[in-house]
């Protein structure tokens, strides 16, 4: 089957052999809904292209990036589910792609959550919980992300490295292996809390620079905030308390 013919609004269509590939010279756009894409290797591969996913469950698909967006393609996931694949990377974004969700569950999946290199990532009412490897992970990449929770992974909660820019807004990042980490990047918290990750609640490194504003940090183990020799941080209106350790370090 001609996988772009594949990606049409069609009801309960479920993809269960062919992977949702679009490349360049495909249609410019293609858009799923209220469809299933299970037991593929990859679910969605972008390269040059464009895909909306309404409503859709991703579910059981066994390659190393359950989706795949690169070179200039976008992908935008809204009200669905992407739970038990078994792979790296849930969404592996690369090379200026560029990513929206929407109130959408990403659960119980092998790897990392996202991980992002330099590329536009937007989250909106987004949750990441009980993935087997780091929650967000961005490299020389923008994220902004509101009302999201990132909860219940085996690894960082967060990741900025590498001149990435980010900006938080009312989001909860708890029960991680580890807190967020942000090294020669650049990240903004507003109204958010961070709380009950195991080590530190959050690592400002080397050239990194942090503002957390209405927020907290809270019941980590090893210390609520660790400061870096060339790191600058900012806090206003919030709470480092009963982290193990030292508040602020």
């Amino acid at each position: 089957a001609d996988p772009v013919a594949l990606a049409s609004a069609e009801a309960d269509r479920r993809l269960r052999s062919e992977t949702v590939r679009l490349r360049a010279g495909d249609v410019p756009g293609a858009t799923l809904s209220d469809s299933t894409i299970e037991r593929n290797d990859n679910a969605v591969s972008l390269e040059f292209g464009a895909a909306t996913l309404n409503n859709v469950r991703v579910r059981n698909n066994d390659g190393v990036r359950t989706f795949d967006v690169r070179a200039f393609s976008s992908l935008t996931l809204s009200a669905g589910e992407v739970r038990d694949n078994r792979g790296q990377t849930v969404i592996n974004l690369a090379d200026n792609a560029r990513l929206t969700v929407n109130t959408t569950q990403v659960q119980n999946n092998s790897g990392a959550a996202l991980v992002a290199l330099n590329s536009a990532v937007q989250l909106t009412g987004a949750r990441f919980t009980n993935q087997s490897g780091d929650g967000l992970s961005l490299q020389g990449s923008t994220a902004t992300l509101s009302n999201v929770e990132v909860r219940s992974h085996r690894g960082l909660s967060l990741r900025a490295t590498s001149a990435s820019t980010v900006v938080v807004t009312g989001s909860r990042f708890s029960d991680n292996q580890t807190g967020i980490a942000v090294n020669a990047s650049s990240l903004t918290l507003q109204g958010t809390e961070v709380s009950s990750n195991g080590e530190v609640g959050l690592t400002v490194g080397d050239a990194a620079s942090v503002s957390l504003s209405d927020g907290q940090i809270a019941n980590h183990t090893d210390g609520g905030v660790a400061l870096g020799s060339t790191s600058h941080l900012r806090l206003s209106a919030s709470e480092l308390r009963a982290n193990g350790g030292v508040g602020l370090s």
